[in-house]
C-alpha cells in the first residue's frame, strides 16, 4: 500500500476558507481590542488638553509684568464686561513667559471669541511678540461661551477682589478667571477656577 502525495484540490481549497475563517476572525477580533483602546485613551486624552490648557493660562500670568523695572513696555488691562446676558470679560496682559509665538515677549489677550467670521471660537488667545509684530490667534478651548475675571489687589487699603484693571506700571497681586459653557459642558477640569499670584503675589 502506498502513501499518497500531495494534496487534492479539494483539500487545498479547504485549507485556504480554514486559514481565510481564521485570518478574518483575528482581524475582527484586533478592530474590537483597537476600538476599545481608543474609547479608553480618549477621556486621558481630553484631560491631558485641559491641563495643558490650565498650565498655560497659569503660567502666562505668572509671567506677566507691568513696565515698572522691566526692558519692555508692560500693560495689565482687565474689561469688565457682558455679552448676551453672558460675562464676556477681556484680559490683556504683558508677559514674559513661553508662548507659542516663541520670540521672548508676548502681549496677550485672553476673550472668548464668538465672530464668526474667525475660525476660532470660545475661548481664544491673541499673541502678538515684542516689539509689535502680526497677531497670532490660539484657541484654546471651543466649548467656552462665558469668561469672567477678578483681580486681588491691595491699594486704597485691604485686600479685596475689583472687576476691571488698567495699568502699565502696577499688576494686580492675583487674578481669578472662571470658565462657563452654553449647557454648562466646559469640561470639569476647566470649570474649576484658576487662580495665579501675578508676579509672585507681591
Amino acid at each position: 500500500m502506498s502513501r499518497r502525495a500531495g494534496l487534492t484540490v479539494l483539500e487545498l481549497l479547504f485549507g485556504l476558507t480554514v486559514v481565510a475563517l481564521v485570518a478574518s476572525i483575528g482581524t475582527a477580533t484586533l478592530s474590537l481590542f483597537g476600538d476599545e483602546l481608543s474609547r479608553r485613551r480618549e477621556p486621558s486624552n481630553a484631560m491631558a488638553r485641559q491641563l495643558a490648557t490650565r498650565r498655560m493660562i497659569v503660567s502666562w500670568l505668572e509671567g506677566a509684568h507691568a513696565s515698572a523695572g522691566s526692558a519692555s513696555p508692560g500693560v495689565f488691562q482687565l474689561v469688565d464686561a457682558k455679552r448676551r446676558e453672558r460675562d464676556a470679560d477681556v484680559l490683556t496682559f504683558t508677559t514674559a513667559a513661553w508662548t507659542p509665538l516663541n520670540t521672548g515677549e508676548a502681549t496677550i489677550r485672553l476673550f472668548v471669541d464668538e465672530d464668526a467670521s474667525t475660525p476660532e471660537v470660545g475661548l481664544t488667545a491673541e499673541l502678538t511678540s515684542w516689539p509689535g509684530g502680526p497677531v497670532t490667534r490660539v484657541q484654546l478651548d471651543s466649548s467656552v461661551t462665558a469668561l469672567n475675571i477678578v483681580c486681588l489687589t491691595n491699594l486704597l487699603g485691604g485686600r479685596r477682589w475689583v472687576p476691571s484693571w488698567m495699568s502699565t506700571s502696577v499688576v494686580p497681586r492675583g487674578i481669578e478667571i472662571r470658565l462657563r459653557g452654553a449647557r454648562n459642558d466646559v469640561a470639569p477640569l476647566l470649570q474649576m477656577p484658576i487662580v495665579v499670584a501675578v508676579e509672585g503675589g507681591r
